[in-house]
């Protein structure tokens, strides 16, 4: 997709680089004077709207935005990686866990550029691959920021602020879009994975065990999804959403039954009334006290 040049017709663009003066861009650092290089942003991404616009609407990119945040990765490293300066693994120098590498490999492969590199221990090959954002885009990021090479802290702050708005979904809730992915824990190491509150309808997560990826999933809505043989040991369900889930382990397989069972008490007393049936409420409100108390 090529840029489009045209000039900016967007009223409210002018008006939010006006609201720049003197706002907060981060860390207490505040511009303090509107800059010709902040308007040429604007007028920048104006022109590149149908890619950012893309960008936005790619859920797999905004996946990779989300585990970002997830991982609190620096602004100032973000950038560099949206810019293609690092790579990917060097996102996660601090963290617990090498899922985040795992999970992006696996959804966004297309969108990543693979670096082979060699080197030798003890006069012995090694290799291993380096991740970079997909050097196209890349680039294409890289000449609508357009860092100076004497620019201040707190310009390349201001422009940083505005580019991230600029890709990042409005509408997105920072929750993970796995729906219908197909996520096999026997193949991808997600152990420590947080895919808290995530969409995973429809997600497969393998039909082999697989042992010690501990997955946290709670408050994941789970609807359709396929656990295939995991046990729940490791997982985290609390507050999932499993109706009409598959799973072969009995205690998750338990779970989803208790779950499909409570909403089918939730339709008795309508259904109760319908029919002109006159059972005890005491008794319909026993059993759903009941049910609360397994789940």
């Amino acid at each position: 997709m090529q840029p489009i040049n045209r000039p900016v017709t967007n009223p409210h663009l002018s008006s939010n680089l006006d609201n720049q003066k003197n706002d907060p861009v981060g860390n207490g650092i505040t511009v303090s004077t509107l800059n010709s290089d902040t308007i040429n942003l604007g007028r920048r991404i104006e022109e590149n709207r149908p890619l950012l616009d893309d960008l936005k609407n790619g859920r797999h990119f905004q996946n990779v935005l989300t585990i970002m945040r997830k991982i609190a990765v620096p602004k100032e490293l973000l950038l560099k990686f949206l810019i293609g300066k690092v790579h990917f693994e060097e996102l996660l120098v601090g963290s617990n866990s090498n899922w985040p590498l795992a999970l992006v490999r696996s959804i966004y492969r297309h969108g990543l550029t693979v670096q082979p590199i060699v080197y030798y221990h003890e006069g012995d090959p090694m290799s291993y691959e380096e991740y970079f954002l997909d050097r196209t885009l890349a680039d294409r990021l890289s000449a609508i920021f357009r860092h100076g090479f004497w620019e201040s802290r707190e310009k390349t702050y201001a422009k940083l602020k505005i580019l991230i708005e600029a890709i990042t979904n409005e509408n997105s809730s920072g929750k993970l879009d796995l729906s219908n992915l197909d996520l096999d824990l026997s193949k991808l190491s997600l152990n420590c994975a947080d895919f808290s509150n995530a969409d995973c309808r429809g997600t497969k997560f393998g039909n082999e065990r697989a042992y010690g990826a501990r997955i946290n999933l709670a408050g994941a809505d789970c609807r359709g999804a396929d656990f295939g043989a995991v046990r729940l040991d490791p997982i985290n369900l609390t507050g999932a959403n499993l109706l009409g889930a598959k799973a072969k382990d009995p205690i998750i397989s338990g779970m989803i039954k208790e779950q499909e069972l409570f909403e089918r008490y939730k339709l008795l007393p309508q259904t109760m009334e319908q029919h002109g049936f006159n059972f005890p409420r005491e008794l319909i409100n026993n059993i759903g006290l009941d049910l609360r108390a397994i789940q």
